[in-house]
C-alpha cells in the first residue's frame, strides 16, 4: 500500500465509527519553515476537549490507568505529544493496542503472560537515552522490550549517526554470522565526521530498506545493557527477572516487509548476550550492568499475530482494520 492508500484507509475507518469527527492535513517542517502535509492528516480536537479524553472516548478505552499511560507515551524524546494525533502515527498504534493489558486482562507472548505495560521508557546511552516504546511486565519481574513500527519500514530511511557508536559497532558487527550488515566510516554527520551503516549484501531485496529501524535497535540493546535513565518511568534497574529485547510490527504485504523481516532476523534477531558483553567491553563510558541476562528475540513480532485472540475495543479493531 501507499503511504496515501493507507491514509484513506484510516480516514475512512475512523469515520465509519465517529461520524462527526473532523481531520486535518498534518504540518510539517521543511527546511525550516512550516507547511501542510500533501498527503498525512491528524484528527482534530473539538473546542473544550484535551487530546488524551478525546481518544479515550473515540476509541472506548477503559482502563482506569489510561491517563497515566498517556502522558508516558506522549513523553519521548521524538515529539510524540505532537504526532500521537496523526492517523498513522506509530505511537498512537502502540498506545491504543498495548494499553488495554491489565492484570485482568494479560497478553501472551511467547507462552509468557504480561500484566502491566509502560510506554516510552528512558535507558541510558550515552549522552541522551534511547526511548523504549513500550515495556510489559508480569508478576515475576520478568520485562520484554519492545520497539513498535507502523508505516516507517515501508519507506527507506538510513541516516548517519555519531562518531561515539564508532567502537560498539566495530566490535559486534563481525560477530554476527555472515556479516551481513557493514559499518559505513566516515559519514558526515550533522556537520561533523559521523558514520553510517550498509547492508552487505547487493540485493535488490536490500535496496529500499530501513536501516534506521535497524541502527534503533542497536542503541535500545545498549541502554539495556546499562540500565533506566534517572528520568525513566519505570526504574527497572532492580528487576530480577528476565529482561527480553522484541521489535513488533503492523504486517503490510509487500517486499518491504519481508526485507525487514529478513534482515532484523539476520542481524538483530542474532544478537546474544556473549556478544554484547564483548562489544560494551570496548566503550569506558558504557557500564556492563544487565548484559548476562539480556535474551533478544530471533524474528519479529506481528501485531496482527500478537493480539489475534486479545480482546480489543472494537473502535481500535475497526480503525486497524486494513
Amino acid at each position: 500500500m501507499t503511504k496515501e492508500q493507507i491514509i484513506h484507509s484510516l480516514e475512512k475507518n475512523l469515520l465509519s465509527f465517529c461520524k462527526d469527527i473532523k481531520t486535518s492535513p498534518t504540518v510539517v517542517t521543511w527546511r525550516g519553515e512550516k507547511k501542510k502535509s500533501e498527503w498525512s492528516r491528524k484528527i482534530d480536537i473539538p473546542e473544550g476537549n484535551s487530546l488524551c479524553g478525546y481518544l479515550k472516548s473515540i476509541f472506548g478505552i477503559s482502563n482506569h490507568n489510561w491517563d497515566e499511560l498517556f502522558k508516558q507515551a506522549t513523553s519521548g524524546l521524538g515529539q510524540e505529544a505532537e504526532k500521537i494525533s496523526t492517523l498513522h502515527s506509530s505511537s498512537l498504534l502502540a498506545l491504543l493496542y498495548f494499553s488495554n493489558v491489565t492484570k485482568e486482562s494479560p497478553l501472551y507472548i511467547d507462552g509468557i503472560g504480561y500484566t502491566k505495560v509502560w510506554f516510552e521508557v528512558k535507558n541510558k546511552v550515552f549522552d541522551k537515552p534511547s526511548n523504549i516504546d513500550v515495556v510489559l511486565g508480569n508478576e515475576d519481574e520478568d520485562l520484554l522490550f519492545i520497539e513498535s513500527k507502523f508505516t516507517e519500514y515501508l519507506f527507506p530511511d538510513n541516516s548517519s549517526f555519531a562518531k561515539k557508536y564508532l567502537n560498539f559497532y566495530a566490535n559486534i558487527l563481525p560477530r554476527i554470522e555472515g556479516y551481513p550488515l557493514r559499518m559505513l566510516y566516515p559519514r558526515k554527520y550533522d556537520g561533523k565526521d559521523g558514520m553510517g551503516l550498509e547492508a552487505s549484501s547487493d540485493a535488490k531485496l536490500y535496496s529500499h530498506l530501513y536501516m534506521n529501524g535497524i541502527k534503533q535497535c542497536f542503541s535500545h540493546l545498549i541502554g539495556l545493557c546499562q540500565g533506566p535513565d534517572d528520568d525513566s518511568c519505570l526504574q527497572w534497574g532492580k528487576f530480577k527477572g528476565k529482561i527480553r529485547f522484541a521489535t513488533i510490527l503492523f504486517y503490510f504485504p509487500g517486499d518491504e516487509f519481508r526485507a525487514y523481516r529478513d534482515f532484523y532476523s539476520n542481524t538483530v534477531g542474532r544478537i546474544t548476550a556473549t556478544d554484547l558483553k564483548a562489544s560494551i567491553a570496548t566503550i569506558p563510558e558504557i557500564k556492563d550492568n544487565h548484559t548476562d541476562h539480556i535474551e533478544v528475540a530471533p524474528a519479529v513480532y506481528l501485531y496482527q499475530d500478537v493480539f489475534k485472540d486479545f480482546e480489543l475495543p472494537k473502535n481500535i479493531k475497526k480503525y486497524y482494520d486494513l
